[in-house]
């Protein structure tokens, strides 16, 4: 094959022929014939473009190949094809289809198969990230259906009582597995960047399914009897006292557990030693959300295995303060529940070894 005498130079993307000028009369300063094949629509200058942007967005890549294609037919002999950007790209494909005798890639975009990132560009972002830690966790609630010794028929006898049937099983069986990423950011010394996004699961208490019903209040008017012809109805209209209690119903009519997204965005300064300051900006949305009172005491141990970057065990246990079953034929029911967690350092944090060393 002779030595190639023909170069053609393909631009990029959001340019035209015109970024190669300096570069067109520099290859023909050194005897090689030079092409600046265009896009098809943009054979106008970059004027006109900007007057009329029509062809840059009725352009597709298969019109830029084709159009490239049949241009290098034209010539006589395979030149040397050099492409920047999506040029480089380009030159690829036309490449593969057989054209041109050498190609050159000038920052090339990538084709397919070729990985966007490769592992010694990933590898440059090292030292940058060597201050950003990632936390995650998953967890799994499995609930079963309540089994209940105190059921009592949905309508009213005669009487207008709620007469006790036989014991069933209430509500339904729940099964969630959820989770929550953290991360955290020391850009600087004295600047820390943090959020978390994550999903929350809530199922019933007891109370919400198999509780007894109690007092909720009178009602502000006066109403004709809801029972009429049992004992407690009165003539005309009167005020009633008002009754809530739990639903024991299975499937789509019962209760769902509470199911929630969230995320925390936020971060600290501390521009001298002795202040800090703060903010976090949170989000949070729950679906079938249950309203039920509850207070208790949250109480809680840590300790680090080892210095520097040991892992981290942490218990911690709620302590119910209120009986979510408020029914003095049953014995007092709690939310009291034990957690142990713990926290194991990925990767090393020059900042924790230095600690670890005045520790010592």
């Amino acid at each position: 094959m002779p030595t190639p005498d023909t170069i053609v130079l393909i631009h990029g993307f959001w340019v035209t022929p015109r970024s190669w000028e300096h570069w067109k009369a520099r290859y023909e300063a050194k005897g090689f014939t030079v092409h600046t094949p265009t896009y098809p629509g943009f054979e106008g200058e970059v004027e006109a473009l900007r007057a009329d942007p029509t062809p840059i967005a009725d352009l597709t890549i298969e019109a830029i190949v084709d159009h490239l294609e049949a241009f290098l037919d034209t010539l006589e002999s395979p030149p040397i094809l050099m492409g920047h950007s999506a040029g480089g790209a380009f030159m690829q494909v036309v490449m593969d289809h057989g054209y041109g005798s050498a190609g050159v890639g000038l920052n090339s975009a990538p084709t397919e198969g070729v990985r966007v990132t490769p592992w010694t560009q990933l590898h440059s972002v090292f030292p940058v990230l060597k201050n950003l830690e990632f936390t995650g966790s998953l967890r799994y609630d499995s609930y079963e259906k309540v089994n209940s010794k105190f059921v009592f028929s949905t309508n009213p006898d005669a009487n207008g009582n709620f007469q006790q049937i036989a014991n069933a099983d209430l509500g339904n069986t729940f099964n969630e597995v959820t989770y929550k990423i953290s991360a955290r950011w020391t850009p600087i010394e004295k600047v820390l960047i943090r959020g978390s996004y994550g999903t929350g699961f809530k199922a019933p208490t007891f109370g919400d399914i198999a509780g007894p019903l109690v007092f909720n209040g009178s009602t502000a008017n006066s109403y004709t009897c809801p029972f009429p012809g049992t004992s407690g109805c009165i003539a005309g209209s009167a005020q009633y006292d008002l009754l809530a209690g739990p639903n024991g119903l299975s499937g789509d009519a019962g209760l769902k557990p509470e199911k929630s997204k969230q995320w925390v965005l936020g971060g600290r300064w501390d521009p001298i030693k002795e202040v800090s300051l703060g903010a976090d900006f949170w989000n949070v949305k729950i679906k079938d959300q249950i309203h039920a009172l509850d207070a208790g005491l949250a109480l809680g141990i840590g300790y680090r295995l080892m210095k520097g970057n040991g892992m981290n065990l942490n218990l911690q246990y709620y302590y119910g303060l209120i009986d979510v079953v408020v029914d003095d034929s049953t014995p007092d029911q709690f939310n009291r529940v034990l957690y142990l967690t713990a926290g194991i350092p990925i990767g090393k944090n020059p900042k924790n070894k230095n600690n670890a060393k005045q520790q010592q």
